[in-house]
């Protein structure tokens, strides 16, 4: 029987909407704290060498599960109009400016935040 194993922190249901589909093969996914679990439980059975390869297996998955900024995973949503920009003269007067927020993305690669505070915030 042929398989490729996948690992990671994600859950098993979460990894199987994302695994591929191998025909002949079977794919699977084990979430590190299963492998943890696994390490763990065998550790209470085993001795010597096979006892000490499991407790580096269980401290290695433990500092991997550990070291994640979860800061790193924030998203930022921006909502795109397809409404003309409206712009603010010197004078106070509003104007729109021909464009649309969506074009300035489509066509120039740009956004621009049109809230201040908000800018410096991201």
């Amino acid at each position: 029987m042929k398989a490729i194993v996948s690992t990671s922190e994600c859950m098993e249901m979460y990894a199987k909407k994302r695994l591929p589909a191998i025909q002949r093969i079977t794919v699977l996914h084990l979430p590190w704290m299963v492998i943890c679990d696994l390490a763990g439980g065998l550790r209470i059975k085993t001795a010597g060498k096979q006892n000490y390869i499991l407790g580096e297996l269980e401290r290695y998955i433990k500092r991997i599960m550990t070291t994640q900024n979860k800061d790193t995973n924030w998203v930022y949503v921006v909502s795109l109009g397809l409404g003309a920009v409206k712009i603010t003269t010197s004078e106070g007067e509003s104007e729109t400016a021909g464009i649309t927020y969506l074009d300035i993305i489509r066509k120039y690669n740009r956004y621009c935040c049109p809230v201040h505070c908000l800018c410096n915030r991201i």
